[in-house]
This record gives C-alpha cells, structure tokens and sequence, in this order.
C-alpha cells in the first residue's frame, strides 16, 4: 500500500471502524485501475486519489456552500452524499 492508501485507509477506519478498504485495484481486460474501493454497511465507494502541488484552502463565502480550492483553481472532484447521510 502506498502513503495515499494509508492515510486514506486510517481516515475511513476513525470514521467507520467496520469499514474495509481494498487498494490499487485493476480493472479487467485493461490496463486502468480503481485507487481504492470502500466497502461498508451504506455501500460500496470506488476512490480516486490524486496528487495535488499548491496551497489547499477551503473557501466559505458569505452565502452558499464552502468551496475548496487547490492551486488556486476550483476543486472539479464530483461529491454525491452517502445514501444513509452518515458517510458509511
């Protein structure tokens, strides 16, 4: 496991202790993979980590959600809420 799956894999177990993480996954009759894939009691999450350089900053205007920027730039990541709201 690299340094992202372990800090992603002590992140989740914090959160979701029954949570189980399996790592660089390859993806059949291919040459792609999955970083990581969680699974729990609300589900299966399939993880994409990415390495950003540059200042990271969390933005809260005066109305509306916080935004994350990196580098500067808007975060483009897509986020759907767990279907449980808990996160696991």
């Amino acid at each position: 496991m690299n340094g992202q799956g372990q800090i992603l894999a002590e992140l989740l177990a914090k959160r979701c202790p029954d949570i189980q993480v399996l790592h660089d996954r390859r993806m059949p009759h291919s040459k792609a993979n999955i970083d990581h894939v969680a699974i729990c009691g609300s589900g299966v999450y399939v993880i994409d980590t990415k390495r950003y350089r540059g200042k990271i900053e969390v933005r809260q205007p005066l109305f509306g959600a916080a935004k994350l920027k990196i580098a500067g730039r808007p975060d483009q990541a897509r986020r759907w809420p767990s279907p449980t709201g808990r996160g696991c």
